[in-house]
């Protein structure tokens, strides 16, 4: 769930642990689930529910990843041996905005909510969770039957098409290769070729000017590959693109997606 203060992720956290029986929701976050003993928590419960989703966090390593991706890690909690674990539980995160995650696996699995609409403070009731909690035999009902009509296919959520757009908007912004080819570059014809040294040297500059680390240049070549660039190998190895004019840079950086 993404969207400002006030918007009613919270709400919409506490109506689904409401639709569950006590005992088997749970709250860990992406950081814990990188500690020695942060995966127990997990044990026995039906769904994780997450307040906060800070960059940092979305990037914390391996055993995070693959909990989100139900491939088996080893859990170990006090006092007892370590063993196998398989997480097939749901995740529901909630932030306040699009955190950059530069891994498309991870990223991929989640599915993305935009809560556009800030509730003004007088017309917010401060009642509604537990208003909503009382009707949770009839949302657990409507729930099931919606997901039987397509909600859920072939194991999978289908996706808005406003959750669509905001998975394009995120893997731009997660890939900071790609961020700066919108800002900078535009594909050339056979005519245009930047060597991949010279457009890489542009591109560490762009980082540095963000107090971003830039990717390797092997990962930058990939990512321009991925972007539509075309390859060439000219004494040099390079891209057929061409720079953008002033005029063309500063509307690049006005578009929002």
């Amino acid at each position: 769930f993404i969207g400002a203060k006030d918007t009613g992720k919270s709400v919409m956290l506490s109506v689904v642990r409401t639709l569950f029986p006590a005992g088997t929701t749970t709250s860990v976050t992406l950081q814990a689930m990188g500690d020695r003993f942060g995966l127990s928590p997990l044990l026995g419960a039906a769904v994780n529910l997450v307040t906060e989703l800070p960059a940092a966090a979305v990037q914390a390593g391996e055993k995070a990843k693959a909990i989100l991706v139900a491939d088996e890690v080893m859990v170990e909690e006090k006092y007892k041996q370590p063993f196998p674990y398989r997480c097939t539980i749901g995740h529901l995160f909630a932030a306040n905005e699009i955190p950059p995650v530069p891994d498309d696996a991870l990223r991929e699995r989640f599915v993305v909510l935009d809560f556009p609409n800030v509730v003004p403070g007088p017309m917010q009731d401060k009642l509604l969770p537990a208003k909503l909690a009382a009707e949770a035999p009839m949302i657990a009902s409507w729930a099931v039957q919606v997901a039987a009509l397509g909600v859920i296919a072939k194991g999978r959520f289908v996706r808005p098409p406003s959750a669509a757009a905001l998975a394009r908007a995120w893997a731009n912004q997660s890939d900071n290769v790609a961020a700066w080819a919108v800002e900078t570059v535009a594909p050339g014809t056979d005519a245009d070729f930047v060597a991949t040294v010279d457009l890489y040297a542009c591109y560490a500059l762009w980082c540095a000017g963000r107090g971003e680390k830039p990717e390797a240049s092997a990962v930058f070549g990939r990512r321009m590959t991925r972007a539509g660039f075309v390859a060439k190998n000219r004494n040099a190895r390079g891209y057929l693109v061409r720079y953008l004019t002033d005029a063309e840079r500063e509307a690049a950086k006005r578009w929002k997606p």
